[in-house]
């Protein structure tokens, strides 16, 4: 009351109203009004003891028990609902200070024949000293539930285990509220239901008990949507699951929050007590923000280990990206043909493949396309390579290695899964190119008179059905002619406005790279065509793999 020159501890045990002093003001308004009237007027304890000014700290002093000490101390004790005696009649009147309806002193005025005015004045001035008391007891609760926020707020960040952080909720929540025992249960959505993750105060048989409970209970879809749940008594309420295990514990009352993060249901914490419970707003609001804390820093912890997960897999995947790259083969020589190719993954592994076979003289040429991306895909890719590879060196006939493939093929794949694949068999001597194309991308052959043509003959995709026939085509690549087998990839380019670059697009472009640069070997006819395509699709993201293999016939001169 005045200037602050005495600051008192915050405490938990029952008040009084010398907590509240921090100068002796009030006890000299007192002497004031006792000066100015005739009628004594003073500041007392709850136990009747008199207050005064004093020059010592504190500054006032609590006097020993006077004549009127007992009187005014039955009077309280009565007003606050304890029996201590009856008060003789004779003493002052009384006019109480309380705090959330207990009284903690009072102001005190002489009986008087004179009248009831200044007694009036008494009693406003004790709801005046009221409302600053209660005012001051909001405030410091306030301060509390800020310091356990903000300290609840740096443990929290302090820490990214979700048990932990789970662990430290629910302690201040039991311990700010003041309660006798809590639970944590969070949503296992696929389960649709709850699972105990920290409990506080409770047996072990609770826990066993309490360890998984249905989600639909009234109770917790309230909590689950942002309502606090306060049952005053849960055996009286007779909703709750398993009361006599919680007859067992002892406990009687209930609050409930659900913890929530951004509309979306995480879990539920509960506070019980072995008493009815009883939480005012603030209180509830308070239960609320320390499981909105818990919430954030649970979804947070969570984005946290998938980053790491995500960082893990991204590592795993360069790695095995980098084995992928090192299993392309390198272009062979090849006399009297330039041969070259790229592949453009549209992640770190990729679905498309392309393989040079050496085949005593001869060279196996393979494309090829796996439906999906990434590691599924980069596995099943490695495995047509494989079965590929394995029957190329024994089987003579193109369409019997493809039809051999095809078989492993779907002996060891999904019926969602299957391959395009070009196989064509090069006898460089001769310029005869033998083929077989299982539905992957016709090849272009460019002839050197500027003609297109494509190659079509073989059968339908690897993996689909075991018995499927192949069958053969032959090309004859005579001087300056150029093939171009490419994945759908290059086709299936898109710019910003989703159209594709296409197949006639395709055609027109690779007929003016070969008539404006002449003398530009295989690799190079590869860089023009794929600026080609990034000049159409710009910026726009590449959505598949590519893969591009040229063989060009030298000219004779």
């Amino acid at each position: 009351m005045g200037r602050a020159v005495y600051t008192r501890p915050v405490s938990n045990r029952l008040r009084t109203i010398t907590d509240f002093l921090t100068d002796a003001s009030l006890a000299a308004l007192c002497d004031a009004l006792t000066s100015m009237t005739g009628v004594r007027v003073e500041l007392r304890t709850a136990e009747g003891q008199r207050i005064s000014r004093s020059v010592a700290i504190p500054p006032w002093t609590v006097h020993e028990a006077d004549g009127a000490s007992e009187d005014v101390r039955c009077t309280i004790a009565l007003l606050n609902g304890r029996a201590a005696g009856t008060p003789t009649g004779k003493g002052p009147l009384v006019e109480p200070i309380t705090v959330d309806g207990v009284a903690i002193g009072a102001l005190t005025i002489e009986r008087d024949k004179r009248g009831t005015q200044l007694h009036e004045s008494v009693r406003l001035l004790a709801h005046a000293v009221n409302e600053l008391c209660q005012h001051e007891v909001e405030l410091e609760h306030r301060h509390a539930e800020l310091g356990v926020l903000f300290a609840l707020s740096s443990l929290l960040v302090a820490t990214n285990d979700t048990s932990e952080i789970l662990g430290l909720a629910l302690g201040s929540a039991v311990e700010v509220l003041r309660a006798d025992a809590g639970t944590v249960h969070l949503v296992d959505e696929d389960a649709r239901e709850l699972r105990l993750h920290a409990q506080r105060g409770v047996s072990d048989s609770f826990v066993e008990n309490f360890e998984v409970l249905p989600l639909g209970k009234t109770v917790d879809r309230r909590a689950l949507v942002g309502e606090v749940v306060k049952i005053e008594d849960l055996h009286r309420d007779g909703q709750a699951l398993m009361l006599d295990e919680l007859a067992r514990e002892g406990l009687v009352g209930m609050v409930s929050t659900g913890l929530t993060f951004r509309g979306r249901p995480i879990g539920v914490m509960r506070l019980y007590t072995k008493q009815p419970i009883e939480l005012d707003t603030g209180e509830q609001a308070l239960l609320q923000t320390i499981g909105e804390l818990a919430s954030a820093s649970i979804v947070s912890a969570q984005l946290l280990e998938s980053e790491r997960a995500h960082r893990r897999t991204q590592r795993q995947l360069a790695l095995e990206g980098d084995v992928q790259r090192r299993m392309l083969p390198e272009p062979p020589e090849v006399p009297g043909f330039d041969i070259a190719a790229r592949w453009i993954p549209s992640f770190e592994l990729g679905g498309d493949l392309f393989d040079f076979i050496e085949l005593g003289g001869s060279v196996g040429v393979a494309i090829g396309d796996v439906v999906g991306k990434g590691v599924p895909a980069a596995l099943l890719m490695a495995s047509a390579r494989a079965f590929l590879r394995a029957h190329a060196q024994d089987v003579y006939h193109v369409h019997e290695v493809v039809g051999r493939a095809n078989a492993n093929l779907t002996r060891e794949t999904l019926s969602s899964e299957f391959v395009t694949l070009f196989y064509g068999v090069l006898d460089p001597a001769s310029g005869r190119f033998t083929y077989c194309n299982a539905g992957h991308e016709a090849p272009i052959v460019l002839r050197a008179n500027g003609e297109l043509e494509e190659l079509h003959a073989g059968g339908t995709v690897l993996g689909i059905d075991m018995t499927h026939e192949y069958e053969s085509g032959v090309c004859e690549l005579g001087a300056g002619d150029i093939l171009l087998a490419y994945t759908d990839g290059l086709v299936e380019a898109a710019d910003f406005n989703g159209e594709l670059f296409g197949r006639q697009r395709l055609r027109e472009a690779w007929q003016v790279i070969v008539r404006t640069h002449p003398g530009a070997d295989a690799r190079q006819l590869i860089d023009q065509l794929v600026w080609k395509v990034r000049t159409f699709t710009g910026l726009a993201p590449g959505s598949d793999d590519l893969t591009l293999v040229v063989v060009k016939r030298g000219v004779v001169e």
